[in-house]
This record gives structure tokens, C-alpha cells and sequence, in this order.
């Protein structure tokens, strides 16, 4: 059963292992070493994570990219800008044409769940810091869980891991105030877990919730779609008043929407006389 969502706002706009010190590859996790505290910088100078971070190749091959982006996370623990390479290594692999199909995937969310266990990059680091640098932590969370998602079984641990960011993002009420997209993304993923490991009744009523609590989202084709093949798969005859009101919504406000033009939702409004 195909299920929709948007890979970038991965750029989810999302949406996860461990080699320390080693070429992206080497098999063995293990856990990195302590934080290093590191002298302030006087006036003028530039940190040497910011300069570290100018000189990542953008060009060449996708391994050595990501190396890059290893080794730099491992020089710099704890710091924002770690976070920040995390999120793009993410995204190398979130936006690939097939990235479940990567062989260095399961690899790469392998080392990130080592980083993201460790001292360094845990919760507990993050918890005194300001709002700016936990909201990363919590977008390097939303990124690991895009990452699991594609992994073999990877859904119960992606719903794990995004029920983390959200207990974190509970931390503190000027959080979500401060980036309501954010939780925007985490609640559309739990949504889109649900539906990918096949309990449609769970990821309907996620996907209907998510509808209501976010009616002008960019999600909101892709949530009225899925929600109708839920309800398709779960309980056709309880659910056909909501999939008919769906279906309706998708044709008359996203007409142009690839949802809209679905194979799926053709067939299911064919099957409710709406067609």
C-alpha cells in the first residue's frame, strides 16, 4: 500500500548508528568520547567549528560527503553547528530518489542513534541550553525518526523517537510557540508511521486529528488522501461519510494536487458514487 508525504519539508520540507573516528562504513559502534570544553574566542576571531563547517564538500561523492559530515560531528560535540550537520546529512539521504533502497542507510542510522545516546548529544546536554539550540536537538530528533522510517522495522522505533520530541518540545511552553512547523512535522510523521506499518484505524483518526488542528498546512492534500486510504483499509462502511467528505474537499480545494489526481482516490470515489 502506497502512502504519501512530502520528502523535503523532510525540506518533512521532513524526517536514523555509529563509527567513531572512522570512515563512514566500518561496522563496530562505539560510543564517542566526553565533551571537550574549548577556550571562548576573543573579539573578532571565528569559532573553528564555523570555519570547519565553510570548508564541507558540497560536491563529489555522496560517501565522501557524508564522511566529511561524520568526522565534523565527532570534532565538534555538542555543538550547534553538529547539530546543524546532522540535520544535512539527514537530508542527503531523505531527499534520494529511493533512499530505502541506500545500502549505506542502515549504516548511517546506526551511527546517528550512537551520537544521539551519547553525553554530548543526549537530552540531558540540551535541557539547560537555550530555546534556539533545543529546538535543533529537536529537529535532529524529527530527522533521525524520517531516517528509521526507511529502515527495515523501522516504524515503532521512528514513533519512539518522535514520542521523544514531543515530551521535549512539552519541556518548555515557548517551544512550540516559538516553532509551531516544527511540531506541525513531528505530528504529520506520527501520522505517516501509523499508516506505513499498517494500522490504518490508529493513522486515520491521526491523519482526521491533524486535518482539524491544521487546516492550512501544506501537509493537508497529502493527510486528506491518506486518511480516505485508511479508512479504505480499516472500516470501508463506518468510514465512507468521511472519505466522501475527504474526496470531496481534495477535488474542490486541491484540484491540481497529485492527491487529488490519485489512482487510489479515483477508484475509492468511484466506488462511493462520486464519480
Amino acid at each position: 500500500m502506497r502512502f504519501r508525504f512530502l520528502p523535503a519539508l523532510f525540506a518533512f520540507e521532513l524526517l536514523l548508528g555509529p563509527c567513531h573516528h572512522t570512515a563512514f562504513g566500518q561496522a563496530d559502534p562505539v560510543i564517542p568520547r566526553p565533551v571537550e570544553r574549548r577556550p571562548i574566542q576573543g573579539p573578532g576571531s571565528v569559532r573553528p567549528e564555523v570555519e570547519a563547517y565553510r570548508r564541507l564538500p558540497n560536491t563529489g561523492s555522496f560517501r565522501d560527503r557524508i564522511a566529511a559530515r561524520q568526522a565534523f560531528v565527532d570534532q565538534f560535540p555538542g555543538a550547534q553547528l553538529s547539530l546543524r550537520v546532522m540535520q544535512d546529512m539527514a537530508q542527503l539521504f531523505l531527499l534520494m530518489e529511493k533512499p530505502g533502497e541506500s545500502i549505506l542507510l542502515p549504516e548511517y542510522a546506526r551511527w546517528l542513534e550512537a551520537r544521539l545516546g551519547s553525553p554530548e548529544y543526549g537530552w540531558e546536554w540540551y535541557r539547560t541550553s537555550s530555546d534556539s539550540v533545543l529546538l535543533e536537538r529537536i529537529e535532529v530528533q524529527l530527522a533521525y525518526a524520517r531516517i528509521l522510517s526507511f529502515t527495515k522495522n523501522g516504524y515503532d522505533r521512528a514513533l519512539s523517537a518522535l514520542a521523544e520530541a514531543l515530551v521535549e518540545g512539552q519541556s518548555r511552553p515557548s517551544l512550540w510557540s516559538n516553532r509551531p512547523d516544527l511540531k506541525e512535522q513531528i505530528d504529520f510523521a506520527r501520522c505517516w508511521c501509523f499508516h506505513g506499518k499498517g494500522d490504518y484505524g490508529v493513522a486515520a483518526q491521526a491523519y482526521q486529528r491533524f486535518v482539524e488542528d491544521y487546516p492550512t498546512s501544506d501537509y493537508i492534500p497529502a493527510a486528506l488522501r491518506n486518511a480516505v486510504v485508511c479508512l479504505r483499509n480499516h472500516s470501508p462502511e463506518l468510514g465512507a461519510e468521511i472519505m466522501a467528505r475527504y474526496i470531496t474537499r481534495l477535488q474542490e480545494e486541491y484540484p491540481r494536487s497529485a492527491e487529488a489526481a490519485d489512482r487510489d482516490i479515483a477508484k475509492i470515489a468511484q466506488s462511493l458514487g462520486l464519480q
